[in-house]
């Protein structure tokens, strides 16, 4: 069940998050081929396949209602800076009421 209505968009005064899309692939494999992004992290974005293989299982992971995530994107400069995800939306993984987490966000490059 997907307690998500697709597509989403959320906005700020600085950035904003879109649905996470294979347009952006590239965009975040380039800003985030510093390997340091990526030391504690079971993926290593520096590894073009493996990036890939982990932001198409986000997409699968939103379509099946699990997870739903974003692309963050700085307005100012109008640019992909990272990535966020929201996780446990699944019933699941419900502990009391309603519940919804906000678990990672990479800021990759310059950032903001």
């Amino acid at each position: 069940m997907n307690r998500i209505q697709h597509p989403l968009t959320l906005e700020g005064e600085r950035v904003k998050l879109v649905p996470l899309e294979e347009k952006y692939f590239d965009e975040l494999y380039n800003i985030g081929l510093d390997t340091r992004i990526w030391d504690f992290l079971p993926v290593d974005g520096t590894i073009k396949s493996e990036l890939v293989t982990a932001l198409n299982s986000a997409m699968l992971q939103r379509l099946n209602g699990e997870t739903y995530p974003f692309v963050v994107i700085d307005k100012i400069h109008n640019r992909v800076i990272g990535n966020t995800s929201y996780l446990h939306i699944t019933p699941e993984h419900k502990k009391t009421g309603d519940r919804l987490d906000m678990v990672y966000t990479i800021i990759l490059g310059n950032g903001l």
